[in-house]
């Protein structure tokens, strides 16, 4: 089948999907450290980075009716046609289902860091 369009996928979807789909593979979003960072503050950017991602991949993937603006963060909530979502097989929305549950879990790692990280 098809693969879902990679434009503004995370890179963590990339790296599950370059390990055979790993189903143990839990993305680790603190690795995005600068010199002099907390651990603390890693991991809050590294997840900052994957949920900005996600969203820009998400609205990258919906039809243009749906979408109202370039924000990556508004879009319709009416009926219509969603067929341009039908991506069956491995690489297709078990994906973006599999990305959505490493969100969840993370934000349950992150939600005790000072600001808002959902």
């Amino acid at each position: 089948g098809e693969t879902l369009p990679a434009k503004g996928r995370p890179e963590y979807a990339a790296f599950w999907i370059g390990r055979a789909r790993s189903l143990t593979y839990v993305p680790d979003m603190g690795y995005i450290q600068e010199e002099g960072q907390t651990d603390e503050d890693a991991a809050s950017l590294g997840f900052d980075k994957f949920r900005s991602d996600m969203k820009t991949w998400w609205h990258n993937l919906n039809p243009e009716w749906r979408k109202k603006d370039d924000s990556h963060f508004e879009l319709a909530r009416e009926a219509g046609d969603f067929s341009q979502l039908y991506y069956p097989g491995i690489n297709g929305l078990v994906t973006l289902v599999k990305s959505l549950k490493w969100w969840w879990e993370a934000i349950e790692t992150v939600q005790e860091l000072p600001g808002d990280r959902q």
